[in-house]
């Protein structure tokens, strides 16, 4: 099956119905799109307009305060449920506020709420992560004892392992906002999504890429999420929906969801259609080619890390793979690591507003 089949019987068994072009647009159709109102989210609402547009659509954005934007010093893993940067979008969903949710796809849980869809994924931009230094130092020439800012555990943990003696410390704010305190001497460098720096006109500031091989990325990094209420204009947003980064970001939550991770937690995996530690995500493969997963799991402090990198013949045999892999991976975990993703676990058992629908087919 090709990675446009397969990414289709994926979403028809996702809740959404298989696109049919011919009835699905109205020239006089207007959509209400929310999303973030940070740089970026605007970036990516514009790009999602842009799309829409030449299909008939009069799009209008809707800018929504979330969590995560109204607290702006804790780092992620202490900011409490899942979902910090979507859940307020999703409930202007569900009370049909808005038609169209537009997030950062790595932002979005694995657990929908219920009669909400992952409509489609657009094609995804450079996944790696960047360091953004002061002096547009590498890592490996950064000053003993340098610190390096980041409100992800993921990204800290990773970090410390690459460089035991740096210190990480928290950094919050929007992408330029960041770049703006390493400028103002407030930690030595960062680490940021490549993503959001190119879709910023920023690249100038990235001192480094990281291959997955060295900073894992977080799930759907790169990529753009829409969410749509289950049956409503799920047709629609499937005319953006990009096959091969569908295939790959599936193979991801599905990791996640397997062993238990997210934002709060020091859990990585990048999927690509290639090999090679950075091989870049194409919709040209072939039905047979070589898709390469490639996951992180950590302590914290990053002591303890597993990485491991694994190939499957085809996307059907990715799906299988990447429960496989989390399976495996959280059986070699030790106590530090286990005890990351158990308590989170337990946490997220316990707040009533991570009920919902799994995005993930049985």
């Amino acid at each position: 099956m090709s990675p446009r089949g397969l990414a289709l019987r994926t979403n028809a068994m996702l809740g959404g119905a298989c696109p049919n072009r011919e009835r699905m647009v109205r020239s006089d159709m207007k959509i209400r799109i929310g999303t973030r109102s940070s740089r970026l989210a605007r970036w990516q609402a514009d790009h999602v307009s842009s799309r829409l547009r030449p299909l008939g659509v009069q799009p209008e954005i809707i800018y929504i305060e979330t969590t995560g934007d109204r607290d702006k010093v804790r780092d992620f893993g202490s900011l409490g449920a899942k979902g910090v940067f979507v859940k307020e979008i999703e409930a202007a969903l569900i009370e049909r506020r808005i038609d169209v949710a537009v997030h950062s796809l790595k932002d979005l849980p694995t657990l929908l709420p219920e009669g909400l869809v992952l409509a489609a994924a657009l094609e995804r931009e450079d996944a790696r992560d960047a360091l953004i230094s002061r002096n547009h130092l590498k890592l490996d020439t950064l000053p003993a004892g340098s610190a390096v800012a980041t409100g992800s555990l993921r990204r800290g943990a990773q970090i410390k392992a690459l460089r035991p003696d740096l210190k990480i410390g928290p950094l919050r704010g929007n992408v330029p906002t960041r770049i703006g305190k390493i400028r103002d001497g407030e930690a030595e460098a960062t680490l940021l999504a490549v993503a959001g720096v190119r879709r910023l006109g920023l690249e100038s500031e990235i001192a480094e890429r990281f291959s997955v091989d060295q900073v894992t990325p977080s799930m759907g990094q790169g990529a753009i999420a829409l969410e749509t209420r289950s049956g409503e204009f799920v047709d629609l947003m499937q005319a953006l929906d990009h096959a091969a980064t569908r295939i790959a970001i599936d193979a991801e939550r599905r990791f996640v969801a397997t062993i238990g991770g997210g934002c709060r937690t020091p859990v990585g995996v990048h999927v690509r259609l290639g090999e090679g530690p950075d091989a870049e995500d194409k919709s040209d493969g072939a039905s047979n080619g070589i898709w390469t997963l490639t996951a992180m799991i950590s302590s914290p402090d990053g002591q303890s890390l597993i990485r491991e990198t694994r190939t499957a013949s085809d996307a059907e045999k990715l799906q299988a793979l990447a429960v496989e892999l989390a399976d495996e991976m959280y059986a070699r975990a030790d106590d530090s690591i286990r005890a990351v993703l158990e308590r989170v676990a337990s946490e997220t058992s316990d707040d009533p507003t991570s009920a919902g629908t799994s995005t993930l087919s049985s």
